[in-house]
């Protein structure tokens, strides 16, 4: 994976994340990625980490087609849509833990964290998000 464009994910809030998408490429597929493993995006949810959190569910697919993907624009709709009907723009965003994960393999993302940074990879048509610190440590 070749990020060129990326950039720092400190405030963690819906907003700016929506703004950020807004200007990725919007047929790009989105990402998850906890140091060396990477993990589809398979959606959002409200609620699930925190009462004033959205978290982006993902899964481990061992070098299978996922089951679902998520792409920028989609992505930007839902987020939009749920944003503007729970009044939620300074809700926190995390990466909820991977499901269908190895817990016997390290450095995955078998725990909720916060998101710390963002890429854009143009060879592979990704939109990445990177795991920051686990979402209990904040």
């Amino acid at each position: 994976m070749r990020c060129k464009k990326c950039g720092e994910f400190s405030d963690r809030r819906l907003e700016t994340l929506i703004d950020v998408l807004k200007a990725a490429p919007a047929d790009y597929i989105m990402y998850a990625a906890c140091v060396d493993s990477i993990y589809p995006i398979t959606g959002v949810l409200a609620g699930i980490v925190d009462d004033e959190a959205v978290s982006f569910s993902s899964i481990e697919t061992y070098g299978e087609n996922p089951p679902k993907t998520c792409r920028v624009d989609e992505m930007t709709k839902n987020l939009v849509c749920g944003m503007e009907h729970e009044n939620a723009y300074n809700w926190d965003v995390c990466l909820e833990a991977a499901t269908n994960v190895d817990p016997d393999l390290d450095m995955q993302l078998t725990e909720n964290r916060t998101i710390s940074s963002w890429g854009i990879d143009d060879i592979c048509k990704m939109f990445v998000l990177f795991a920051g610190e686990p979402w209990d440590e904040i």
